[in-house]
């Protein structure tokens, strides 16, 4: 499926379309963020205080990029979440919303985004590396990847 036909908004997911979206695409986190974290109050987490940047399949949320841009201190931001439901997997989707959620970081004064990803998944590292982010922190399994704006 191509990204023409789907609806690419911002902020506009509920806390159920976000948990629904999730548990959808848990065990395609690695390690499943389902054994990370409790995936409804995350769902909430993201909700209220997480800018969202979704893929629309209609009514269905497809695709999720979440990021946190609130700490305007220190001018610095974290990419919490990205993902990308199977069936779409591969038409460019998660690259279109984290071009929307950079542009939407420079806006809101943003210097700094992190981002924090499984070394396991050579993918997810290729995509942030293709937008700049480096300066890999390793911490066991996850690398910490920083991209100066």
């Amino acid at each position: 499926m191509t990204d023409e036909t789907l609806a690419f908004r911002r902020n506009t997911a509920t806390r159920e379309h976000i948990r629904a979206h999730l548990q959808a695409c848990d065990g395609r986190f690695v390690p499943s963020l389902g054994s990370r974290v409790d995936i409804d109050t995350y769902a909430g987490k993201l909700a209220n205080r997480a800018a969202s940047f979704e893929a629309w399949n209609g009514d269905l949320l497809v695709g999720l990029v979440a990021a946190y841009m609130n700490d305007r201190a220190t001018g610095r931001g974290h990419v919490t979440n990205v993902s990308v439901a199977a069936d779409h997997e591969g038409g460019g989707i998660a690259s279109r919303l984290m071009r929307m959620c950079l542009e939407a970081a420079r806006e809101n004064g943003m210097s700094v985004m992190t981002i924090e990803v499984s070394a396991d998944t050579p993918r997810s590292m290729r995509l942030y590396t293709r937008f700049g982010f480096g300066e890999p922190v390793r911490d066991g399994r996850s690398v910490l990847l920083r991209l100066q704006l």
